[in-house]
């Protein structure tokens, strides 16, 4: 239950509240390259801190067990409306390794990279993605080394305005 923020670049909100004042642990925010209409983007690439007390995106861990993984919807809410997601990709990665891409050349370039997140999941999902799915990726910090990173991808499945 956090704002969901967009700033002018991703460095910001890194550091910062959404109210702008300085922050240690940042607000949850969108991709500042990601349309702030989810439903205009194939991929929103969404970020926040993995806190050790529990806040912000720690709990985007819990996706590694099965009962989460294939029982837990995410719904976000915005302006535009309430967007609802099934996860079918959690996996452990390195910040450079390709997992937060947003832009494709192609339909059949975009299947394969959402195809690609599924086949690299810690758990198996049978949910069938398509060219024309939208997805969001949540990103977050593991605090196992500098660069590790915990990538949950989940597709869009309703909205209600």
């Amino acid at each position: 239950s956090y704002p969901l923020l967009r700033g002018e670049d991703n460095e910001f909100y890194v550091t910062h509240a959404y109210d702008d004042s300085e922050l240690k642990s940042g607000s949850i925010f969108l991709d500042y390259r990601c349309d702030r209409n989810l439903e205009n983007n194939k991929v929103s690439l969404i970020f926040g801190h993995n806190m050790n007390n529990g806040s912000m995106f720690q709990k985007l861990t819990y996706f590694k067990q099965q009962k989460y993984f294939n029982n837990v919807n995410i719904v976000i809410y915005t302006l535009d409306g309430i967007y609802t997601y099934l996860v079918f990709s959690v996996h452990n990665t390195k910040a450079n390794d390709g997992y937060s891409s947003i832009y494709f050349a192609s339909n059949s370039e975009y299947l394969a990279f959402i195809k690609k997140m599924q086949s690299q999941s810690m758990l198996l999902s049978d949910i069938e993605l398509y060219a024309s799915d939208r997805i969001i990726t949540l990103s977050t910090c593991l605090n196992t080394y500098s660069d590790a990173r915990l990538a949950v991808h989940a597709v869009l499945v309703g909205i209600e305005n």
